[in-house]
C-alpha cells in the first residue's frame, strides 16, 4: 500500500468553536509515523516516517510565516516510530524507532543552525513507540517502547544511562509532566506514565531529581483514563 498524501492542514484556535482547519503548504515527502517538533525559532522540524517507498531518512522544516516546507539535512538513519525532543540548547534529540534493519538503539542530534544531523551516544536498549520527555534539569527521560525499561539522556555528555524499570512493559503510552504539592511544599517535578484503555491502568512517575522511577497510586475508575493522587 502506498501513502500518497503530503497535504497538511492548520487548526485555528481562535475559531475553535467552529472546528476550523485550513490547508497549508504540502510537505516535500508524504509521511506516516513521522515526528513534528516545534523549534525555538517557531519553525517545525519534521523527521522520518514511511511511505510507499519505505522508511524515510529525510527531514524538512515548516515555516509558519508563509506556510511552506523546505528540505533540511538528512538523518543518519531512516526511522519510523521514533522520538524527536527539543533540548534546552535548541537542538533536537532523535532517538530509536525502526527501519528495515529492525528496532533501533541509535540516536542523533539535529542542529538548527546548520540543518545537519550528527551522531550521539546509543541508547541502552533499542526502542520503538517509546516516550522521550525533557526534564527540568535539561536531561531527557526515555521510557517504554516494548519494554519496562527507562533511561536518561544527558546532552552535556551525549550519553544514555539506565534508570529504574517501570512496573510493566509499555508502548505508545501517554506521558505528562506535573508538579505535585504536599502540605504547601513544592515537591520534585514528576513524570507520569498512564496506561491506555488497552492496558492495566497502572501509572508510573519519574522523580527526575532522584533519578529513578517511583510508583504513582491510581484512584478512581474509568475506561482508558487514570486519575492520579499525590505520591511519595
Amino acid at each position: 500500500m502506498k501513502y500518497r498524501s503530503a497535504v497538511c492542514i492548520l487548526f485555528l484556535p481562535m475559531l475553535c468553536f467552529a472546528h476550523s482547519f485550513t490547508t497549508t503548504g504540502h510537505m516535500e515527502f508524504a509521511r506516516q509515523g513521522h515526528t513534528a517538533t516545534l523549534l525555538a525559532d517557531g519553525k517545525v522540524l519534521v523527521t522520518g516516517g514511511k511511505n510507499g517507498s519505505g522508511t524515510l531518512a529525510t527531514a524538512e522544516i515548516f515555516h509558519p510565516v508563509n506556510g511552506t516546507f523546505t528540505s533540511t539535512g538528512t538523518m543518519i538513519k531512516a526511522r519510523v516510530g521514533h522520538t524527536a525532543t527539543l533540548l534546552g540548547n535548541g537542538r533536537v534529540l532523535v532517538a530509536g524507532g525502526q527501519n528495515g534493519g529492525g528496532t533501533l538503539a541509535s540516536a542523533e542530534v539535529f542542529h538548527p543552525a546548520t540543518g545537519k544531523f550528527t551522531v550521539t551516544g546509543k541508547m541502552t536498549k533499542a526502542r520503538v513507540g517509546h516516550t522521550a520527555t525533557l526534564l527540568a534539569n535539561g536531561k531527557v527521560l526515555l521510557a517504554g517502547g516494548g519494554s519496562a525499561t527507562a533511561e536518561v539522556f544527558d546532552p552535556s555528555t551525549g550519553t544514555f544511562t539506565a534508570v529504574g524499570n517501570m512496573s510493566t512493559s509499555r508502548a505508545y503510552q501517554p506521558v505528562v509532566q506535573v508538579q505535585i504539592r504536599k502540605q504547601k511544599l513544592l515537591r520534585y517535578p514528576q513524570t507520569l506514565f498512564v496506561e491506555s484503555a488497552h492496558g492495566d491502568g497502572d501509572a508510573q512517575a519519574a522523580g527526575e531529581a532522584r533519578g529513578h522511577l517511583d510508583r504513582a497510586r491510581r484512584v478512581g475508575e474509568g475506561a482508558g483514563t487514570s486519575v492520579l493522587s499525590a505520591f511519595e
